[in-house]
């Protein structure tokens, strides 16, 4: 969607869109458009599969992986801060698959549901009776 938002605006300014520099790297660009279109469905996959709050840590990861691609891949050097700082993050992300996978799934939920809904949340939703229901005191 990026992309196209720039064409755009390059076409609008009258800049153009100068796609013959692409067919100097047309593996580099073919790669660039494969890597865009998996994003979108691994995010998503990554979702289902660890949660909101792993997934709320791929920034992070991103930034760790991009911290050791940038050493391997382009030769850069980085100090030991950085280094401590990878080490603290994959601490963390390690810490937090670590409880999500020792915790069993407990969610209470203080409002009446649906039949429905209910039956898809299963055990961990059952019916608020208005005993069990917590109050709330207004003066």
């Amino acid at each position: 969607m990026a992309i196209v938002a720039l064409m755009a605006v390059m076409i609008w300014r009258g800049d153009g869109v100068d796609i013959g520099s692409l067919s100097a790297v047309p593996w580099a660009a073919t790669f660039q458009v494969v890597a865009a279109a998996l994003t979108f469905p691994a995010y998503f996959k990554l979702q289902q599969l660890g949660g909101p709050v792993l997934l709320s840590q791929i920034g992070y990861v991103a930034a760790a992986v991009g911290l050791v691609i940038g050493v391997l891949l382009l030769g850069e050097r980085y100090g030991m801060l950085s280094w401590m700082g990878a080490a603290i993050t994959a601490l963390g992300i390690a810490l937090t698959v670590l409880a999500q996978r020792n915790r069993p799934l407990d969610v209470s939920l203080p409002m009446p549901l649906g039949r429905r809904t209910r039956a898809r949340l299963g055990a961990c939703a059952a019916p608020v009776s208005e005993t069990s229901a917590p109050r709330i005191k207004v003066l």
